[in-house]
């Protein structure tokens, strides 16, 4: 499995920047260190031992047919020829690189602005760019209207705008400013400046996300520390951000943040986390309480930002964040 990983590693660094098959090769690589570490946990479970041996098998025929067509085509300067071969990918493990914009386009529709990812992470700017994304969308609409096809396949021209535009050499630049931060403040500013000097590359390219709820650390019944309450003059406690953001929904609609399991909050997340829930959202919105059976979880889901940071920060992974009736929300009147 090295060796697979090994011999894809040395594909990538000969190939262009901008080559349109060069983040399939990357997710492949990064399928595989997913199945390595997991190999680890093999050892102590007989039960993935199995399902790591599959995969390792499925890998190298991947591998196999990337050295015996892959290589040839991009020699021939024809990534066409390589599409099968890399067709299944997502079969292998979807891994959001940020090297690549996702798919923007599908049947009868294209997805501009925030929603498609058009964002400068680093200046968090982001007006300019789904202006432009906006434009290039009635390019690749009005082209497909007059042909009368708004199939996916016609309007993946968008995307073909985006990329040949400044949108992808903006984007491109940023690539992998926020990984930089992932071991802490003092080598986030490391990596940014040598990020500077090498045009988005830093020192190691490409840099590796991991999902943010995977850094928690368990407190294991340890109380948490007090929440920060302000003074009330320049600093000021959440339920008053709340009352100046303007946020308001109806009261007897229902709830839009969507909890899979209940008693994960009740029983494991108050041992292992301490519900970080009550500290992470920024509008109070979870709340532990207790009653005659014990511990419970309130939401109270008319205070909600639509921040989604229950959705992403969720340790358990159990929170949704789904669309609210009525439009309802934050309308920042007194700030």
């Amino acid at each position: 499995m090295e060796a697979t990983r090994k011999k894809i590693g040395q594909t990538i660094r000969k190939l262009p920047y901008d080559s349109p098959i060069r983040p399939d090769l990357i997710k492949l690589r990064y399928a595989i260190d997913d199945t390595l570490e997991k190999s680890a946990e093999a050892a102590k479970n007989p039960d993935l031992s199995d399902q790591i041996k599959s995969l390792r098998g499925e890998y190298a025929q991947k591998v196999n047919a990337l050295d015996e067509r892959a290589i040839a085509a991009l020699r021939d300067k024809n990534p066409n020829a390589v599409a099968d071969v890399l067709l299944n990918k997502q079969s292998v493990h979807n891994v959001n690189t940020l090297r690549r914009l996702p798919r923007n386009y599908f049947d009868g529709g294209l997805i501009i602005g925030d929603s498609g990812s058009f964002l400068d992470s680093q200046k968090l700017k982001g007006i300019h760019l789904a202006i432009k994304s906006g434009m290039l969308a009635a390019e690749a609409t009005f082209e497909a209207l007059k042909t009368g096809d708004t199939s996916a396949n016609m309007l993946s021209a968008f995307q073909k705008k985006v990329e040949q535009s400044y949108i992808k050499k903006e984007l491109w630049k940023v690539r992998n400013f926020h990984q930089g931060f992932s071991h802490g403040q003092f080598a986030g500013f490391i990596h940014t400046a040598f990020q500077q000097i090498t045009g988005g590359r830093g020192l190691v390219d490409p840099m590796r996300a991991h999902a943010g709820h995977e850094a928690y650390r368990k407190i294991d019944g340890m109380p948490a520390s007090e929440r920060f309450a302000g003074d009330g003059k320049l600093t000021f406690d959440r339920l008053t951000d709340v009352y100046h953001s303007g946020t308001r929904h109806e009261e007897d609609q229902p709830c839009h943040l969507h909890v899979a399991d209940l008693n994960v909050c009740a029983t494991k997340c108050v041992e292992e986390y301490g519900n970080p829930c009550q500290y992470f959202c920024p509008a109070a919105v979870y709340e532990m309480v207790k009653d005659a059976a014990g511990q419970k979880l309130k939401i109270n889901f008319a205070n909600c930002v639509h921040c989604k940071t229950c959705d992403i920060a969720d340790p358990y992974q159990i929170i949704t964040w789904v669309v609210p009736e009525g439009g309802g929300g934050p309308n920042y009147e007194g700030m």
